[in-house]
């Protein structure tokens, strides 16, 4: 497949070593791609020590994972070792921005679905469990959000170890849903999916409090609390023994015009202000559930002013999150506390500045100045957090 106009949050590649790559977020450099190394392939000359291997079966190698876990941790040290690291002036920091001339191939998860589905509808509906388990829960889990929640199946897509062939016994299920939109339809509506299928159930409690130790310790907040924020999120399901992972990505054309940033725009770090406590109400959540999330707020009141002295004029209108543990358990008017990093909004994109008019908090200034804070930071790894005070 060509590279598309606009790489998304969760597609896939394989560069010229055929080492596979994860696309991350939706917004880009015109001849560069943001992503982290995934998964290694294996030379017969490499003496590996990992304990598990995937198997693709598009390639017929072996590949290990080089990274162990979705955090701003790991993501800095994978980041920090590839030959692409490089400063982003969008983010104010490292990525992994990987030269579009340098990908040999680019999976994309809507057109693997359709692949599946292709099979399946050429075999004339040959028996589900005669496929590999994963590959039958996809495509029924694709069919009710589809004919159940009426999000349309061009619209919806598989990623992860399906993408790339290297699916195994042990894979989670990833489901990527596209557009604004549809994402909000599912979590409106995902309360309904264990009536309409008896495999899909939400998590147990054992399940709950995994989840929600590696959420306190990336965040700093309690076990409890962590465990009270996971249980409010509308989108975590098993299908039977599999983890059903639901992720969220944009439209191409939301992607033309998304809340995030223009061309110009540039996040500057403020000096100093590295954990900075804000609490405030959330006034729009439409852009939250996809990575990087987009969450405006107003009313925003600092909390550690003590140890602000000499910052004037902090006019913190949004937060954007990098760690995908701290969305999804607060939403439209809930009054939150953030703990996180202030950057400033340079040249700021058309819909920020509509968004703060919307909500009364705009002026015309020509010299007014934007802020954000910002969660999934590795100079706050373990020491930012978003509590709902709703809760």
């Amino acid at each position: 497949m060509d590279i598309p106009n606009f790489p998304n949050d969760r597609d896939y590649f394989m560069d010229e070593n055929e080492n596979i790559y994860q696309v991350l977020g939706y917004q880009h450099p015109p001849d560069s791609i943001y992503c982290l190394k995934k998964y290694q392939k294996i030379l017969e000359t490499t003496e590996s020590k990992a304990e598990f291997f995937w198997y693709s079966n598009m390639n017929d190698s072996l590949y290990e994972r080089v990274i162990t876990s979705y955090s701003s941790k790991s993501a800095a040290a994978n980041i920090a070792e590839n030959q692409y690291c490089k400063f982003s002036e969008l983010y104010g920091a490292n990525f992994i921005v990987f030269p579009r001339i340098k990908v040999l191939h680019y999976f994309s998860p809507i057109e693997k679905l359709n692949e599946l589905s292709s099979r399946f509808d050429n075999e004339k509906f040959k028996a589900l469990a005669e496929m590999m388990d994963q590959e039958n829960a996809a495509l029924e889990i694709s069919y009710i959000l589809s004919n159940e929640l009426g999000i349309p199946k061009f619209n919806l897509g598989v990623t992860g170890s399906f993408l790339w062939g290297g699916v195994h016994k042990h894979s989670d299920i990833d489901i990527v849903i596209y557009g604004v939109n549809n994402a909000l339809k599912f979590i409106k509506n995902a309360y309904r999916l264990p009536a309409i299928s008896s495999r899909l159930r939400k998590l147990n409690t054992s399940e709950m409090i995994a989840i929600g130790n590696k959420f306190s310790r990336k965040t700093g907040l309690s076990m409890e609390d962590c465990v009270v924020f996971t249980s409010r999120k509308p989108y975590l399901f098993y299908y039977e023994k599999y983890f059903l992972s639901i992720a969220f990505s944009p439209l191409e054309r939301e992607i033309e015009n998304n809340p995030l940033a223009s061309k110009s725009t540039q996040f500057v770090n403020e000096k100093g202000l590295t954990n900075v406590i804000v609490q405030a109400e959330v006034t729009d959540n439409d852009w939250g559930y996809f990575y990087p999330a987009v969450v405006n707020i107003k009313n925003v009141k600092l909390m550690n002013k003590s140890q602000l002295k000499g910052s004037k004029n902090l006019n913190i209108c949004r937060i954007l999150i990098f760690e995908r543990e701290s969305s999804g358990y607060f939403t439209e008017g809930d009054n939150i506390e953030i703990k996180g990093l202030i950057q400033r909004i340079e040249n700021p994109p058309p819909k920020l500045v509509i968004s703060e008019a919307v909500t009364g908090g705009y002026d015309n200034s020509e010299d007014k100045i934007y802020h954000q804070i910002v969660i999934g930071t590795k100079e706050n790894y373990g020491n930012e957090y978003i509590r709902n005070l709703k809760l």
